[in-house]
Formats: C-alpha cells, structure tokens, sequence
C-alpha cells in the first residue's frame, strides 16, 4: 500500500518540476509586450535625463541649452522615434519566438542607443570614446537582463508607468509657463496700442525705403509713407540678445547679463513689464529659436509667449543623437551619393549650437493676429521676432529665385526679406480691417545687420561696422506723427523703450533710462538723445575672423563721425557721412587726430568695456587697424 500511495507523490512532484521548469522558460522569454515596456522605459528615461541636464544648465550654471522649455515631453518622444526601429523588428521576432529575439539581444541593441545618447550629452569627450564606452554598458545590460527577467520585467512595467506621468506633467507646466495671469488692472480703452515688429538680421541698406535698388519691402516702404522714418538708427549691439535686451531695458550691452551663452537675468526692469504693469495685455511672438526663446529671458514681462512649434522634426532635433551630423547628412540626403557621403563621413560629434526647427513669418504673424483678436478691444503691447532673413538665407521654396534665376548669399537673404514684407503686408491688412491699426504704435526696425563681405566679413557679431549697426527704424502713430517724416539724425534704438512709454503716456520714473526719440530733430542731424554706442564681447569662437575675434569691442557715433576700439587697443574712425562704405580709416590722418582723442574720452566717460588692456594714448602714428581679412586668390576650381 505504502508502494502504491508513494507512486502518485512521485509523479505529483515531477508533474510540478515540470511545471515549474515551463514556468521558468516561458518567463525567460521574451514577448512583444516587454520589448514594448523596455523601449517605453529607456526612451522616456533618457529624455528626461537629457532634459533634466538642459535645465541643471539653465538654472546652475546659467547657459543657454537652446532647445527650449518643451524639451521635457518632446526628448523623451524624439527618443522613443530612435528606439522605434529597432524595437519594432525585436518585437515581430519576439512574437514569432525567433532565437534572435532575447532579453540580452534586446539589451544590448536598446541599451547600445540609450547609453550613447546619453553619453552624447558631453561635449568634451569624442563620440568614439562615448561608442566604446556605450557598448560596454550595453553588454552588461544585455547580461543583467537575461540573468532576472521576471524581476526587470516588473520593474520595467513600473518605470514605463511612472516616467511618462513625469514627462506629462512637466508639460503641463511647460503649458503654464508660456501664459502667465493677466494684471489685476487694466488700461483704459482709450489708451494706444503697441506693435513691436523686429526683422532679425535686417540692416537698413537692403530695404527700398533706405534706396536699395531690390523691390524687398514694397509693403513697409508704403507704411514709411504714413510713418516717421529714422534714416540713421543704430543698433547698439552687432548680434540678438543684447541688442534686444538694450532695446527693451535701455541699458547698454555692457551691463546687461547677455552674452553668447548667458541669458537675460532679471536686474533691469525692462518695456514690457511696464506695459503689463499698467494694464495692457502683453504678448511675444518670435521665430528666433537661440537668442529670442524663453530661454533667454526676454519672456518676463508677457501674459503670453509663443518661441516654438512641434514639429517631426524638432521631435527628431531634440535628441543628442537627432542633432549629430551622421544622422542630419541621412535624413536630408537627396541621392544615393550624399548617403554614401554621410555613412563614409560617420560623424557623431553634436554641435555647440543645436538644429532647430526654423518659423516661417506666416506662422508667427497668424498667432499674433489670434491672439490680438482674443482680447476684445483691450489695448495690447504686442512684440513680434521675424527670422527669415537669418543665415541659412532659406526663404520658401517659391521665394528662393524672387531676385535671381541662380541666387547666391545675397539674393537669399533679400528674397527672406522681401518673404518676411509680403507676410506683413497681410497682417497689416486685417489689423486695418479690424479698426486697430491707427490705435497702434507700430515699430518696425531690426536687432542687427549683416555683411556680405564688407571689411572682408560676412555674417554678423563679429564687428561693429555699418553693416551691422545700421538699422531701419520706423514708427508709425497717425495721432502724433505727420506721414512722410524724416529724422537725419544719428540715434540709437536703446532709446525705443521711453521713446514708446512716452508715445502711450505711461509714467516711467526713471526706471527705464534714455532719451525720447521723439527730440530727434528731422534733417539738421542734431539730436538731444542718449550718446549713440555700439558694444559686443568677444567671439567664443575664435576661429571666426573679425575684430571681434578675441577681443571685446565699443563704438561711439557722432554725427559724421564713427570711431571703433577694440579691447587689445587699436581704434579706426570713419566719416560715416561721407564714406558710408567705411573704406577709408582716417584714424592715423593727423587732421583728425583731435576729433578721435574727443570721441575716445566721450566713449570712456560713459563705458567700461572693453576695460583691459588699459586704453593707449590716442596717437596718429600708431597701426590702426583692427583686422585685415586674409584673401584666397585661388580660382573657385582650385578651391
């Protein structure tokens, strides 16, 4: 009996080691759904690590990470789009039960993108190094995995349930962060409008109203014809930020926190918030992705601010491995040859400066004009960033041969611009048809110009030249100003802010310095406003030419004179008036020595940069010249 009863114990028992052996493999295996929890997990992991490192940047060391407040949800979904791949065929394996199809080939395939993205995040260290190191982690990874499946699986399925909770939630502050509460007060409904429209990287030259002979800007040549036009505003810095900021607090660049990798902080009140303060709804509207986002500080007074728009390929852009030159050469290649190119080229180094998606005028007029016509007749102070004009020079595709079958640099950048007028004279329109323009202070000027090869330059930041300072500046106000009027005098649009609390007859209280625009006088080219200074700091890159390449740069304006002092010493001077293509430096002439030493103690007296080396004595016989441009006299073919 005892036989008997002990037969079925057997059994039992090698029925459950069965059972449990089953058990054991089937855990071990992996199915489509933990491939599926693997990559949720990975994707949305490294996406907020990338983010959360964007924001330690932003906030610790105080440098501009230039891929926006939505990095947050949008990283983890650029992530995810490179796991996507790989994934989709780890997952038709694992359903098909395939060999290949494992916890440690899903490891080290998964873990292989992950680790190198995340190791991209490190500027200094080659990408070959990060790969090698990459792989490594990957292998243990794999190996990790495949020794505990059933207890990663359960760990997996919670960090792919609570990491996509963290990344919504910061997108809806993302959300809040764009809008803040209106004031408590609001402006009397008498009280005017004000429009400020910056065309990014437009100098006053290339535009009709300024004598250019291409047709770029019909419809702002005709606001000029019922506007006051400034027919020698300067910019008081050669590049965005400061410039901007100048403008909106009326501090000098030098002053300001602005620099190349440094935002706006909050020390200086600046317009906008006293606009908001007096009850007007504020809202920003811009297309430059680096220097005008709400990373960099120029958001602080605005109910609403609108810096960007989801897109595919921002998605892709907001990933390190999105933004390397590899993957950048792939996705825009155009034949079988650039792909060659790109694989052969193989490079994973991200840039200093990310891709982003660029805005077109037609989409940042349209958010404008939507939310103007939300505020039920409220007055507003609206400020809008156009960036069509800016390098790449890469208008539309039917703007690109506006001025030329076969455009070069130039042709480029005046279509942008005549692009960025055709937009406006859309926007003007309505604003006409809805009764509010003539109620609106409407500005239209520019935070910098360009060079195309004046001085041997090109671009801009990296001198102080008329090309870059030269501005157009026009205000348009049918209550206080008579259409067609021309101020020749030489101001400077660091005197835009109290030159516009003025215009809308708010208090100021010195808390925004500078003078009216409005004592300019028409064409005596006298003006009792602010001393007109032009400021920029050296170039971070100094690999690219210029006088700002290495050194901090000031310069002071007169009415016919402009001199230029750079931080190792050297100074020019020019009779801008006469020679406005500043060929001919008349600081060692001996005539003009004295009106240099005049200017030079006017520029010190009010300045502190550039600050070392101490300032040498002015001296006639001493070099000059701050930079000669190196001239490649090799013929296109041999280049």
């Amino acid at each position: 009996m005892n036989d008997g009863d002990s037969a079925p114990s057997a059994d039992t028992a090698l029925d459950r080691t069965r059972v449990t052996d089953v058990t054991a493999v089937a855990e071990a295996r992996l199915t489509a759904a933990d491939v599926l929890v693997l990559t949720l997990s990975l994707g949305v992991g490294v996406g907020l690590l990338h983010a959360a490192d964007a924001e330690l940047h932003a906030r610790l060391v105080r440098t501009f990470g230039w891929q926006g407040r939505g990095l947050i949800w949008m990283a983890p979904i650029g992530y995810l789009l490179f796991l996507g791949g790989p994934a989709v065929i780890l997952a038709l394996l694992a359903a098909r039960q395939s060999r290949w199809a494992s916890w440690r080939s899903a490891g080290i395939v998964l873990g292989f993108i992950a680790a190198l993205s995340l190791g991209l995040l490190l500027p200094r260290v080659h990408w070959g190094a990060i790969a090698l190191l990459a792989l490594g982690v990957a292998v243990w990874s794999g190996a990790q995995l495949s020794a505990r499946p059933a207890r990663w699986r359960a760990r997996l399925r919670v960090s792919a349930l609570v990491l996509p909770v963290l990344s919504g939630l910061g997108a809806l502050g993302n959300l809040a962060a764009r809008g803040r509460p209106s004031a408590s007060t609001s402006a009397a409904d008498s009280a005017p409008n004000v429009l400020i429209i910056i065309l990014d990287t437009v100098r006053a030259s290339s535009m009709g109203l300024y004598g250019y002979g291409r047709a770029t800007t019909p419809s702002i040549d005709s606001l000029a014809r019922t506007s006051v036009v400034f027919d020698r505003a300067m910019a008081p810095a050669p590049w965005t930020l400061p410039s901007h900021a100048s403008m909106f607090t009326g501090q000098l660049p030098e002053v300001l926190s602005t620099s190349w990798r440094r935002p706006l902080d909050a020390t200086y009140p600046t317009i906008d918030e006293s606009f908001r303060g007096q009850g007007y709804a504020t809202g920003g509207f811009v297309a430059n992705p680096f220097y005008t986002s709400m990373e960099s500080g120029l958001n602080r007074g605005f109910d609403v601010y609108r810096d960007a728009d989801v897109s595919l390929s921002q998605l892709v852009w907001s990933t390190t491995l999105g933004q390397t030159p590899l993957v950048n050469d792939l996705v825009w290649a155009r034949s079988p040859r650039q792909v060659v190119r790109a694989l052969r080229s193989f490079n994973l180094t991200v840039p200093s400066e990310p891709h982003s998606d660029r805005r077109l005028a037609a989409e940042v007029i349209p958010e404008f004009l939507e939310w103007q016509s939300t505020l039920g007749g409220r007055p507003f102070f609206a400020f809008v960033n156009l960036f069509d004009a800016h390098d790449p020079y890469d208008p539309p595709d039917d703007w690109r041969e506006k001025f030329s079958p076969h455009p070069d640099k130039q042709a480029l950048y005046d279509a942008g611009i005549a692009y960025m007028d055709h937009v406006l004279d859309s926007a003007f329109v309505v604003l006409r048809q809805r009764g509010v323009i003539d109620r609106t202070v409407v500005v239209v000027s520019s935070d910098h110009g360009e060079q195309f090869g004046e001085h041997g330059l090109s671009n801009h930041g990296n001198s102080l030249y008329l090309p870059l300072l030269h501005v157009p500046l026009i205000l348009r106000y049918p209550p206080r100003f008579p259409a067609g009027r021309h101020v020749g005098a030489v101001v400077t649009t660091r005197d835009l802010a109290v030159t516009l609390l003025e215009l809308a007859e708010l208090p100021n209280a010195g808390r925004l310095p500078g003078r009216s625009l409005l004592l300019a006088r028409d064409s005596s080219g006298v003006t009792s406003g602010s001393d007109v200074i032009a400021q920029t700091e050296a170039l971070d890159n100094t690999n690219v030419p210029g006088p700002a390449s290495g050194y901090d740069l000031s310069a002071i304006l007169s009415d016919s004179l402009h001199l230029i002092r750079s931080g190792n010493g050297s100074f020019e001077l020019y009779a801008h008036r006469s020679d406005p293509e500043e060929e001919h430096s008349l600081a060692s002439v001996a005539p003009w020595c004295e009106s240099a030493r005049m200017l030079d103690a006017q520029l010190r007296a009010v300045t502190k940069r550039p600050a070392a080396p101490p300032y040498p004595p002015l001296g006639c016989a001493r070099p000059s010249k701050m930079f000669s441009p190196v001239v490649d006299s090799r013929s296109p073919q041999e280049r």
